[in-house]
């Protein structure tokens, strides 16, 4: 059974009531609340359900955060709560005897129900009666008063609710205030509910609220008048400031002007020690501060199911951090997570595993490289977006594993003509990748890189050596023998071709791409030309074409030869990537002009973008207001209103049109349609309009 037993709702307002048992012998007891349809929508947005299905400590801690002012009851919302046992407050009785309590009144500490006095003495003083007289008409001339502001109120602001109006009846808390006012006196009367501050400014906190019709005594202002400071019953302290816009003053040409207030300063948080893992809980899925829990954790070591990780987060799209700083003795040392989900590992700041995805249950792993004895930073973060959450994290010490070194080149070859070598092969440990690339070529001469050319100048068998080093100063060594021959004397000297490729090292999968060798040498001198692209195509010319179906890296080859047999190769290694596909521009908004479909029958619904503005009519009132693009990404600014009243269900169809409007995120013109779309809570919602584009 859901914790909402009655709620109302009407084109202006809500009604949310919450039953509670009563103390033994009295009436009923209902904690109520009349919100606006606009902080309807911010409250079911913060607290991420209907309100059908929140429960009253969570529209608290909601309406407190937002600042969301209570509206008060009127005269139709006390006729449908009738049902529910409540009464009205009844008058004062005679001196000296208290008013007959109402049943089902509004709870103890909620806004709107005065306490009750306590019965009078039959036996006391004639004094004492007439005292209690003078308190009695006092408080039906201040009824009287609030009686005259809610007739004015209504005058100001339209009625709050359709008669007739059908739903559950329920019971609403409101701040209200009666004073006694001086004729002549400085006043402020509300034109609608007004938040009451510390301040003159929206960053100072709300102390109070001053309900749409009631009043409150003006004691200063700003030097700019756009802010009165106010006195009344219901403001924290007895005095508050409030928007002069939001308020019509009366007799306050004269109001001295009063020096502000600080702004109020966060007090700044502790720090925490930890015995173990610092352990930071975010309920988001990015790591975004700040944490909704912090904790003191001896192990990483968790599985938490389908559930949330701690109290107060969310089943799903969460992330943790966990950080410490931990003696290790020298060595080398192997980290392993094994997780179900998606996880980092940091050590000394140096990313050891990234697989920042939410995966299967496995295991990842990967090697710190030689660490120096003493304390090491390590940082451990997590991701779950759905399915079960898991993570463990251990680490032990093993034999350091050096990287491996692959040569890739020819094994002989002859005086004066270049040889190409690669160590593109070459891997590196677990968690470890090669920074470096030596290479010593046995006739003192050396190299460094990932693909290098020797040419050697005299005949001979030369070991090629090959030294690979990773980021933890772990070397690998890998030796090749070439023999080197002295070319073949001929009566007519020829010089031993080489070979040279010039090209793209970088391309698109696709595309075409051009590859140039005739600038091998000697240049005339060489007889045929032979391509190999790495990825099973070959070609015959000086200069080729050639494209490469899928991404990845390739190693383009080149052999020339000349008349005497004699060949050369040189080699290119091109990285291919993947085509891009172009998404099409989404067509402008800016001078367009645009009807909603499907009003009700009689009204229109139009929108129009104009000078960085939208305009339009909301079938009652109209509306402007901003609005940015980017891309198809649209936002709006917050909208001004005409105050017109119409009938109910056109207040309440532009009520909600409005609300939608004001968080749709993203547009399409297709043809002469434009779609507006967005989300309220779960629902996702689409505003149709028809139009003609210029």
């Amino acid at each position: 059974m859901p914790p909402v037993n009655h709620i109302i709702r009407r084109p202006q307002s809500t009604l949310v009531a919450y039953p509670s048992a009563p103390a033994a012998g009295s009436a009923p007891a209902l904690t109520v609340y009349k919100l606006s349809q606009h902080d309807v929508l911010r409250v079911e947005q913060a607290a991420q359900s209907a309100l059908d299905f929140l429960p009253q400590p969570t529209l608290r801690a909601a309406i407190d955060s937002l600042g969301v002012p209570l509206l008060a009851l009127d005269a139709e919302d006390q006729a449908a709560l009738a049902p529910l046992g409540y009464a009205p407050p009844a008058p004062a009785g005679p001196a000296g005897r208290p008013p007959a309590a109402a049943a089902g009144a509004a709870r103890p500490g909620q806004p709107g129900q005065p306490g009750q006095p306590p019965a009078g003495d039959e036996t006391a003083p004639r004094g004492s009666g007439l005292r209690m007289g003078l308190v009695a008409a006092v408080i039906v001339l201040g009824a009287i008063v609030l009686l005259i502001f809610l007739l004015l109120s209504r005058l100001f602001t339209g009625p709050s609710a359709t008669p007739g109006a059908t739903g559950t009846p329920s019971v609403t808390a409101t701040l209200t205030t009666t004073l006694t006012l001086t004729p002549g006196a400085p006043v402020a009367l509300a034109l609608s509910n007004v938040s009451v501050r510390s301040g003159p400014g929206e960053d100072y906190p709300v102390i109070g609220i001053l309900p749409a019709g009631g009043s409150a005594a003006i004691v200063g202002r700003t030097a700019a008048g756009d802010w009165w400071q106010l006195q009344g019953a219901n403001i924290q302290d007895g005095q508050g400031w409030a928007p002069a816009d939001r308020v019509q003053a009366q007799n306050a040409a004269a109001v001295p002007v009063v020096t502000p207030p600080p702004l109020p300063t966060a007090t700044p948080t502790p720090l925490t020690s930890f015995s173990g893992w610092k352990g930071e809980y975010f309920a988001n899925p990015n790591l975004q501060a700040p944490p909704a829990v912090v904790q003191d954790d001896p192990t990483i070591n968790f599985n938490w199911g389908s559930g949330p990780p701690a109290p107060g987060l969310p089943a799903d799209n969460y992330s943790v951090r966990w950080s410490r700083r931990m003696p290790f003795d020298e060595g080398n040392y192997r980290f392993q997570v094994t997780v179900q989900g998606g996880a980092r590992l940091w050590l000394d700041g140096r990313p050891l595993i990234d697989d920042w995805q939410n995966g299967p249950l496995r295991r990842l792993e990967a090697d710190s490289g030689l660490l120096s004895a003493g304390d090491h930073s390590v940082v451990v973060e997590y991701l779950k977006q759905s399915g079960s959450g898991q993570i463990a994290m251990t680490w032990q010490q093993v034999q350091a594993q050096p990287p491996t070194a692959i040569i890739a080149g020819p094994t002989q070859g002859l005086a004066g003509q270049p040889l190409a070598f690669s160590a593109g092969s070459s891997t590196a440990a677990p968690g470890r990748q090669i920074v470096r690339y030596e290479w010593r070529f046995g006739d003192g001469s050396g190299a460094e890189g990932v693909e290098v050319f020797k040419t050697y100048t005299a005949a001979g068998a030369f070991d090629v050596t090959l030294v690979v080093s990773d980021d933890a100063g772990l070397t690998g060594v890998a030796v090749q023998q070439v023999a080197i021959a002295a070319p073949t004397p001929t009566p007519t000297v020829v010089a031993p071709p080489a070979a040279i490729i010039s090209g793209p090292s970088q391309v698109t999968a696709g595309v075409s791409a051009v590859f140039d060798g005739s600038s091998s040498t000697p240049i005339g001198g060489i007889a045929s030309y032979t391509w190999n692209f790495g990825d099973g195509g070959s070609a015959n010319g000086p200069t080729v074409n050639h494209v490469f179906a899928q991404a990845g890296q390739y190693v383009v080859s080149l052999q020339v030869s000349n008349t005497a047999g004699q060949s050369s190769q040189a080699t290119l290694v091109v990285q291919v990537n993947a085509a891009q596909p172009t998404a099409p521009a989404p067509l402008p908004l800016e001078g367009t002009r645009w009807t909603l479909q499907n009003t009700l029958a009689g009204s229109s619904i139009t929108l129009v973008f104009q000078g960085g503005a939208i305009s339009g009519s909301g079938g009652c009132n109209s509306y402007t207001g901003a609005y940015t693009v980017s891309g198809n990404a649209i936002s709006f600014g917050p909208l001004t209103l005409t105050g017109a009243t119409c009938e109910p269900a056109l207040m309440e169809q532009e009520t909600l049109y409005l609300a939608r409007l004001q968080v749709a995120d993203e547009y399409e013109i297709e043809d002469n349609q434009l779609r507006l779309s967005g989300q309220i809570g779960n629902e996702n919602f689409s505003l149709v309009y028809s139009g003609v584009r210029p």
